[in-house]
C-alpha cells in the first residue's frame, strides 16, 4: 500500500485535511415509562440523522423526548471516560 494512501487515511481519521470528519457530541434527554429520567450522550457526524434515530427509539419504547436541561439537573457526573477528552 502506498504511503500516500496511509497518510490520507490517518488524516481522515483524525479530522485533518479536506476529507476529515467533524464529530459533534449531543445529549438527548427524556423520560421512560414509569417516570425514569434518561440521558443519551452521542457522538455523530450527522446531527439530523442521529436526532431522528434517538426520537424513533424513544417513541418505539413509549418514552418521551424532551428539551435540553429537562432532566440533566438530576444527574451528577462522577467520572470522565478517557476517550471523551
Amino acid at each position: 500500500m502506498p504511503n500516500d494512501n496511509v497518510d490520507r487515511a490517518i488524516k481522515r481519521g483524525t479530522g485533518q485535511g479536506k476529507d476529515g470528519e467533524q464529530l459533534d457530541e449531543i445529549t438527548y434527554e427524556g423520560y421512560a415509562p414509569g417516570g425514569v429520567a434518561i440521558m443519551v450522550e452521542t457522538a455523530t457526524d450527522n446531527r439530523n440523522r442521529t436526532g431522528a434515530e434517538v426520537r424513533s427509539i424513544f417513541t418505539q419504547n413509549n418514552a418521551t423526548s424532551l428539551r435540553v436541561a429537562a432532566v440533566s439537573y438530576m444527574f451528577h457526573e462522577k467520572g470522565r471516560s478517557p476517550c471523551r477528552g
